[in-house]
């Protein structure tokens, strides 16, 4: 039971950031915005502004997150990516990763982002955030 408070704990530091970004998808530049579920704290953006919600998964431990967004023609999901921790290796833990999943305004309004930390399936947490999309 003692492992499963300390990778639970790990889930505390996730972080939900701001990004401004050009059209280009690998010329972001992060902003001094950020929103942290855990505070629940709203996050306002602009249409068209990119915005993305990174965590630590392990997937042959049973560590995952999923999102769910309130209204998608407000806020929509655009792409995720996976950063292995042990690139390469082939190991016990070797699928340790941080999951980056990115978000774009698409039109004024507002709408809610919920995070859910997920243990072998089960959601085990769930943080919810407002999103307020305005010039």
């Amino acid at each position: 039971m003692k492992n499963y408070k300390c990778y639970f704990s790990v889930f505390a530091f996730l972080t939900l950031l701001s990004v401004a970004c050009s059209e280009k998808k690998n010329d972001c530049i992060k902003c001094a915005k950020t929103l942290d579920p855990l505070l629940q704290k709203d996050l306002t953006i602009a249409p068209d502004e990119i915005f993305y919600y990174e965590a630590e998964i392990h997937g042959s431990v049973g560590i995952g997150v999923e999102y769910e967004i309130g209204d998608t023609n407000v806020v929509a999901f655009d792409h995720d990516e996976i950063r292995y921790k042990n690139k390469g290796e082939i190991a016990p833990g070797g699928d340790k990763a941080t999951k980056t999943f990115t978000f774009k305004a698409k039109k004024l309004g507002e709408t809610t982002l919920t995070i859910k930390e997920t243990f072998r399936g089960d959601v085990k947490k769930t943080y919810t955030n407002k999103i307020i999309v305005k010039h």
